[in-house]
């Protein structure tokens, strides 16, 4: 019985987990850009054809947004092909969409470079001091304030649940992130590497 319960709570933690990281990244959003983008799509493939100027515009938006709906957030065309290498590399794609909604890929002229600068070690643990301290200030005011134990019990419901949202935007944005960067370091700066070197070569083919 009891193994039932904490086998339970363990399986419904994460899930709760991930619902409240699709919503900080509005991913019901992105789902529905993409959908509007897909009839869009459909009525310039069925109103000028394939081959149309129109209906590559439409396909290309229609892409990015896919893009964003399976990777939490949009991104240049260059650090698409690098997320898209480094899935083909064996990067699970749950720890690319803390790498691509963290701004971990960024730009450095036409090139794709990984960042994983100190200063974000340093604010993430300060933000950590700030997510703690601030947890037990507010339990201690709710558990001290005066008042029926009714009230006093949804106070301290309300301070949990906006805790737990804290700390999974905290976990979200700051140390998942730093945990990928770590973990894929290798495989994200090859990508970044194999990319860097086709893009100009395929620049280089089209001129005529």
């Amino acid at each position: 019985m009891t193994a039932n319960i904490s086998n339970q709570i363990g399986g419904f933690v994460p899930k709760l987990g991930a619902s409240i990281d699709t919503f900080f990244v509005a991913a019901w959003w992105w789902r529905y850009r993409r959908h509007r983008a897909e009839r869009r799509l459909a009525k310039a493939l069925e109103r000028y054809g394939e081959q149309s100027i129109a209906a590559r515009r439409a396909t290309e938006k229609f892409r990015d947004l896919e893009f964003a709906v399976t990777f939490w957030r949009p991104a240049r065309r260059p650090v698409q092909q690098v997320v898209r290498d480094a899935v083909a590399s064996g990067v699970p794609i749950d720890a690319l969409r803390f790498a691509v909604t963290s701004h971990a890929f960024g730009m450095d002229g036409a090139c794709v470079v990984l960042r994983c600068s100190y200063a974000l070690a340093i604010v993430s643990a300060a933000l950590s001091l700030v997510v703690l301290g601030e947890s037990v200030v507010a339990f201690v005011i709710s558990f001290f304030v005066p008042g029926h134990i009714v009230m006093k019990s949804g106070l301290l419901l309300a301070v949990a649940g906006l805790d737990l949202m804290m700390w999974r935007a905290w976990m979200l944005w700051w140390i998942q992130p730093r945990k990928v960067i770590k973990q894929w370091r290798a495989v994200l700066e090859r990508s970044c590497r194999r990319v860097r070197q086709v893009t100009p070569a395929r620049l280089h083919a089209s001129k005529p």
